[in-house]
């Protein structure tokens, strides 16, 4: 996700967020958005798009005027505070690739979109947290209130192993990209991830834990809302070397922007 100003942000950042696996359309855009040596040598589209951000600007606004791009393969999202601008840029791509316009945001890499009346935004994975149950074969799990149990103490122990290290990893990676929106269930996440190379008999009971509190709440997720607010608040915890393996330290924060979650996180 890259913010744009100038011609060149567009060009460098834009650069850079493409994967190894884009394929020929994305591929075109790349070489088409290489940075120039002189402004002269800027595709006649990309200088419209310059225009369009000097032009807002110029006419005193006093909203930060950032486009935001996400890309992945062949999918685009755009966003920015001004809905014209948006259709403008869209329209502009659209002369130079062939682009199809799908409308509000809804489904993206396995996020869905949910929209409320008032403009609030609610992400969740609902349909991936749905696979993930499949894949362990828990879509019909009885519900826990809680992905883990406060007192419970994880080790690297060898007496029992799970018989399935492979369906191990397997979960608990698709657990890692669920913390996405479930910021509840990231501290559980990060625990099972550390046992990854030689997961235990106990350590499956911990995943299937977590499995079973997320087949209770599959549509949770976060939420974002309109709102004047500018306060930012930060949380912060730790337990102070209780890991019996190591004796490090756990810890976690999360950032408030108003009442919105905006940034999480546990280590």
């Amino acid at each position: 996700m890259v913010g744009l100003t100038t011609t060149v942000q567009i060009w460098k950042k834009l650069n850079t967020c493409y994967t190894s696996h884009s394929r020929a359309r994305v591929k075109k855009l790349k070489l088409q958005l290489k940075t120039p040596k002189r402004e002269r040598d800027v595709p006649t589209y990309l200088l419209d798009i310059k225009k369009s951000v000097n032009a807002l600007s110029a006419n005193g606004s006093s909203i930060i005027d950032e486009v935001i791009i996400l890309i992945y393969v062949d999918d685009i999202l755009i966003t920015r505070n001004n809905a014209t601008h948006i259709k403008s840029l869209i329209s502009t791509l659209h002369s130079q690739f062939a682009l199809k316009d799908l409308g509000l945001l809804n489904f993206f890499l396995g996020i869905e979109a949910h929209w409320s009346p008032i403009g609030a935004l609610h992400l969740s994975q609902t349909k991936y947290t749905q696979q993930i149950l499949d894949k362990a074969k828990m879509l019909d799990a009885k519900p826990q209130p809680s992905p883990m149990i406060s007192s419970l103490k994880l080790i690297v122990d060898a007496s029992t192993a799970f018989s399935d290290p492979t369906l191990y990893r397997q979960i608990v990676g698709a657990l890692q990209y669920l913390t996405f929106t479930r910021p509840d269930i990231t501290f559980s996440v990060n625990k099972v991830c550390q046992f990854m190379h030689n997961p235990q008999l106990h350590h499956w009971q911990a995943v299937k834990r977590i499995l079973r509190y997320i087949a209770g709440t599959q549509s949770h997720g976060i939420r974002f809302s309109p709102s004047s607010s500018k306060s930012l608040q930060a949380f912060t915890d730790a337990d102070w070397g209780s890991d019996p393996d190591n004796h490090k330290s756990t810890s976690g924060y999360c950032v408030y922007t108003s009442a919105d979650l905006t940034f999480y996180f546990a280590l």
